[in-house]
């Protein structure tokens, strides 16, 4: 297992993304925990509020549907922050759990961004990161 020490500091910008996206990580503690000063100039760095919640909701809708195209708007009137989440495909992991390989677009008043991510559906029904799964 990689430590995050070993990991691209784009690697772990998507998942502490994702993490936002899949509600297991709150912006402000992760930018807290130190060393991620990378961070600044991603649209995840100026969410606030309830941008995270929307942001999740809206992934959370995208894969409950789990059609390929199908994308998710979410807004922020008290913050001006916005952006879509689309399911581009799903597949099967290496574990027989469902899959989506899901595109994140954030837009904040000061910076705009998108990322490409994957998802995988636990037993317990919940859905998290998956660093080691890739669409065959």
């Amino acid at each position: 297992m990689k430590t995050s020490s070993t990991r691209s500091p784009a690697r772990i910008a998507r998942c502490l993304l994702l993490c936002s996206v899949l509600g297991a990580l709150p912006a402000a503690d992760a930018l807290a925990q130190g060393n991620l000063g990378f961070l600044k100039n991603t649209p995840y760095a100026y969410f606030r509020g309830d941008d995270s919640k929307l942001m999740r909701a809206a992934a959370m809708g995208v894969l409950k549907d789990a059609k390929p195209g199908n994308t998710q708007s979410w807004q922020n009137p008290a913050t001006g922050n916005s952006g879509t989440i689309t399911l581009d495909k799903m597949f099967t992991g290496t574990n027989g759990e469902p899959c989506g390989v899901l595109i994140v677009a954030s837009k904040t008043r000061q910076v705009s961004g998108d990322s490409t991510m994957t998802a995988c559906q636990r037993a317990d029904g919940q859905w998290a990161l998956a660093t080691d799964q890739g669409p065959n």
